[in-house]
């Protein structure tokens, strides 16, 4: 049973995306290997990057796991893999914790909030890459600012990812009480 999510972009093939979604965890399924970037959006710690973390790997077919939200600086599982300070948590399954970016402006912090805040986790999936980098470098291009952050989260993939490629998909759902109407 999927978990209820939106999906939004022109291609329906790669699976049935959010699977099992919480305030800090979310499972995507495939169907075919693709590019995925995933992002969690709340008021506290506005988009936060997750993956990709670094470069621009490609998933496999099948479920894919990813993690967020604040950091706790006695959380002795984590490790730095970049210059930059995002962390990838060292577990059996593939997942990450990302990088925050502070809402409606585009400088970066780590941390500071709680986890369990209304949000939304937004996964876009495509055949094409889109670098670390270039994800940081878009959203801080983008206007944040939008009446709720359905909207905001509505708002990132086609100018995130359509200029790159016409095969995606974004799939979004809630968490902590946000929902979708």
């Amino acid at each position: 049973m999927l978990t209820p999510q939106a999906r939004l972009g022109p291609a329906e093939d790669f699976g049935p995306g959010i699977v099992d979604v919480t305030e800090s965890d979310v499972d995507l399924t495939l169907d075919a290997p693709a590019y995925v970037v995933a992002l969690r959006v709340t008021n506290e710690l506005g988009v936060q990057v997750v993956a990709p973390v670094s470069g621009s790997p490609r998933s496999k077919r099948g479920t894919h796991y990813f993690r967020g939200g604040a950091v706790s600086g006695a959380d002795t599982s984590m490790r730095t893999v970049s210059s930059k300070s995002c962390t990838v948590r060292a577990d059996s399954r593939e997942s990450c914790v990302g990088m925050p970016t502070q809402y409606r402006i585009t400088q970066l912090k780590q941390g500071g909030a709680t986890s369990d805040a209304p949000g939304y986790w937004l996964l876009i999936v495509s055949d094409a890459p889109t670098p670390a980098r270039d994800v940081m470098r878009r959203l801080g291009l983008m206007n944040l600012a939008y009446p709720s952050l359905e909207d905001l989260v509505r708002s990132i993939p086609e100018p995130l990812i359509d200029s790159r490629t016409i095969h995606w998909a974004a799939y979004y759902a809630p968490f902590g009480g946000a929902s979708i109407p």
